[in-house]
């Protein structure tokens, strides 16, 4: 499957599964993010953090298998976005991770702000569950993008 061998040679751990991470304190966006991976039928795993906080201390860890990817939620309230993305960019994995922040905010200060802290893409979370199901999946597919150098203003904010 090309989406499987394009995500492969930015492996950080040892799985042949597309391994995603997603820190969000609502129940209902845990089962969300589960229901499109589901849907999507790829083989998709999900690892849910309760908050940034959390994913932050296990990112921390050498031995731990890492993702292919970050969702993170820019509304928390144990620990913004802002800290999490701080605390994940001054660890030596986090520095390389592709990580996304979620938001049905489409404000332009939490974007930049976003951008700012070392977010590699910003996805305005849609009202329809087909349109975040596409939103989502086209932000892992294209994951490869957010290793290139430098951020590019044109592909920080993500829609379909």
């Amino acid at each position: 499957m090309l989406l499987d061998s394009a995500l492969k040679p930015y492996s950080m751990h040892k799985s042949d599964k597309i391994h995603i991470f997603l820190a969000d304190s609502t129940k209902d966006e845990h089962a969300q993010f589960q229901e499109m991976i589901d849907q999507m039928q790829l083989g998709w795993l999900l690892t849910y953090f309760e908050n940034g906080a959390e994913l932050a201390a296990y990112l921390e860890s050498e031995t731990k298998p890492m993702p292919h990817m970050v969702f993170i939620a820019s509304q928390d309230s144990h620990f913004s976005a802002r800290d999490t993305l701080r605390k994940i960019r001054s660890s030596a994995h986090g520095r390389s991770l592709p990580i996304a922040i979620y938001s049905s905010s489409a404000s332009q200060a939490i974007m930049y702000e976003a951008l700012l802290c070392g977010a590699n893409v910003y996805l305005r979370k849609p009202e329809r569950f087909e349109e975040m199901s596409a939103t989502f999946k086209k932000a892992v597919q294209t994951q490869w993008l957010y290793y290139a150098d430098g951020q590019d203003m044109d592909i920080f904010l993500l829609s379909v």
